[in-house]
């Protein structure tokens, strides 16, 4: 992931590069189209998509979120206070609602990998 500001407005961005050699396109496709089918609250929105030309990169440009979960967690290596994990479930039941609701089934590839050897993974995204 990169940071990075749009030179017409300012904004801080996300940027995540998908290399087009390593990546399916399938995969990129998917990734978008379900951020895109997710739009909410509580999920980081997807403003636009680029594939370079000549290397078949793939660039998703997305909102900049300054805290993250991740980050969270390793500030706090004993556990979130009980109101913010409480608040920060509640966020999640809500964004997966949203997908449920669409009908979006998302499965991480390690994840699909792993259940075809017959044995359950972390389902990390």
């Amino acid at each position: 992931m990169y940071r990075a500001k749009f030179p017409d407005t300012g904004v801080t961005v996300a940027i995540k590069k998908l290399d087009g050699h390593h990546t399916p396109v399938a995969q990129v496709v998917q990734e978008a189209a379900v951020m895109r089918a997710c739009a909410h609250k509580h999920t980081v929105e997807l403003l636009a998509a680029y594939q370079a030309e000549g290397t078949g990169s793939v660039y998703l440009i997305m909102e900049h979120v300054e805290h993250n979960l991740s980050r969270e967690l390793l500030l706090n290596p004993r556990g979130l206070p009980l109101p913010r994990a409480k608040l920060i479930i509640y966020q999640l039941a809500q964004a997966l609602e949203l997908m449920h609701a669409k009908q979006v089934s998302i499965i991480a590839r390690e994840a699909y990998q792993g259940a075809h050897r017959g044995g359950a993974e972390n389902m990390d995204p």
